[in-house]
């Protein structure tokens, strides 16, 4: 009887789902200067999972070490308000299939997302990065500059 309890109990733990509630992004400060690069910033978070489910996202399928590129078919850049600023992505790539990233209970991993287009107009706004893992959860990251002032 004891057997069968702990297979329902490790039958259960393996069904949790993840609680968008208990996901913590932390956006890195931006330490490219404004105007020093090819009009691209890469945005560095650290994504933490207090949930009990193991939350799965989409990475680029090149790079299978931290700081893993998430996929740019998975997320969007919003305004400092929310709502879509701009195509962030590089077109013209077609299908391609993403590699999952899974982070466990308790775990955390470092992503990484891009702006791309920058114009010195961009420099002074606040951006956010909404992502959507493999469950149709969306997740926000908080607000953030694309570079820092000279």
């Amino acid at each position: 009887m004891k057997v069968l309890y702990a297979a329902l109990a490790l039958a259960i733990a393996g069904c949790a789902t993840v609680d968008p509630a208990q996901i913590k992004i932390a956006v890195e400060p931006v330490t490219q200067i404004c105007g020093a690069s090819d009009r691209e910033a890469p945005i560095r978070m650290t994504v933490h999972n207090d949930s009990k489910g193991k939350l799965r996202i989409w990475i680029d399928p090149t790079l299978h070490q931290p700081p893993y590129d998430i996929s740019w078919l998975s997320y969007k850049i919003l305004d400092g308000g929310g709502a879509t600023d701009w195509e962030h992505g590089p077109g013209g790539h077609g299908p391609m299939p993403p590699d999952t990233l899974s982070i466990g209970p308790g775990d955390s991993a470092e992503i990484v997302g891009s702006l791309y287009g920058l114009v010195p107009a961009d420099y002074p706004k606040s951006f956010m990065i909404q992502f959507k893992d493999l469950d149709d959860h969306t997740f926000v990251s908080s607000s953030f500059k694309a570079c820092k002032a000279k």
